[in-house]
């Protein structure tokens, strides 16, 4: 059919529900690079196609969405009008003015939305609060030689990612696969508060031959705390061991800047690629405590300069902030 030019809510909208078994993502046994292979696709449609829920709240219990080298698109409208553009093919949503009332959208129950391929595709989200938990995860990783995608998280008011999953943290990820030569996406988080807490992550890393991507943040208040026996609560732009990719760019302004219990804002690289950049710009940040491992509560450039048979060392340092 031909595509409708927007869609206009009234005071009562439905809710849409996706439930599944969970996604079935593991940890690799030789790298801290989670295994796609036993994912379910669930909720698909055809590669660089778009996948795109609007209702006025969404609910995934264990589902799992896909759209391969394509976009997805996840809106919870309580009123207003959304507008739909036809993009190369790809169904692009958009808000024409200041007055759309978002509801609520929430991942739970090892919950996923997948829009990784050789090239990444777009990953986009509108709420007033969307809240991951339970080892969800939202990824557009490059697989391949193809460019990296973007996820785009507007929160009116808060974004939060809590928990863990069979070994599966809660997490936002555009990384570079291993064997991968294309670059890392972009994640860009727009929100009043973002919460990543107990082992949750957000990353923009290369495992592969690929550069890191960017993770933007903008949010009045950022608080990364605690964490668990996977690792620390964290923002991250690395080069993991063994990668050949130079490390990414993490971006962050907000008002105030909260880490505690070995939360960790990280650039870093274990590889033997060069270390990204970590820029901060915040009114107050507050850094304190430790993991009950001894593991620093800490905003660090963290490398590795173990190059082709070298001793390794290990340098860890504040970073400068504004």
């Amino acid at each position: 059919m031909s595509i409708p030019v927007g869609l206009q809510y009234g005071s009562n909208p439905g809710s849409i529900t996706v439930r599944g078994l969970g996604n079935n993502l593991r940890q690799r046994q030789d790298s801290p690079e989670i295994d796609r292979t036993s994912r379910p696709v669930g909720l698909q449609v055809n590669p660089n196609r778009t996948l795109a829920l609007v209702g006025g709240d969404i609910l995934v219990e264990g589902g799992n969405l896909t759209a391969e080298e394509g976009r997805i698109e996840l809106w919870a409208v309580r009123s207003g009008q959304v507008s739909i553009a036809d993009s190369n093919g790809q169904l692009q949503l958009s808000n024409p003015s200041a007055t759309i009332d978002y509801g609520e959208v929430q991942l739970t129950q090892a919950s996923s939305v997948d829009a990784s391929g050789t090239d990444a595709g777009d990953i986009a989200l509108q709420a007033r609060n969307l809240t991951l938990s339970d080892g969800s995860v939202i990824f557009s990783n490059t697989l391949g030689s193809g460019a990296g995608g973007k996820i785009t998280i507007n929160a009116s008011k808060s974004v939060s990612l809590q928990g863990i999953s069979d070994n599966i943290y809660s997490s936002f990820l555009a990384d570079v696969a291993s064997g991968a030569t294309g670059r890392g996406g972009t994640i860009n988080i727009n929100t009043i508060y973002l919460q990543v807490v107990d082992g949750a992550q957000i990353s923009t890393g290369t495992f592969g031959d690929g550069d890191a991507g960017t993770l933007n943040v903008k949010a009045n208040f950022v608080e990364v705390t605690s964490g668990n026996f996977l690792g620390p609560s964290g923002l991250f732009a690395p080069v993991a061991p063994g990668a050949n990719g130079n490390g990414g760019v993490l971006n962050i302004t907000s008002d105030r800047v909260r880490l505690a219990d070995g939360a960790q804002i990280i650039v870093s690289t274990f590889g033997l690629g060069h270390g990204g950049t970590l820029n901060l710009k915040a009114n107050e940040v507050e850094v304190i405590g430790t993991a009950p491992d001894g593991s620093p509560t800490g905003l660090l450039l963290m490398s590795n300069l173990q190059r082709r048979g070298m001793e390794a060392i290990y340098r860890l340092k504040p970073i400068a902030c504004e």
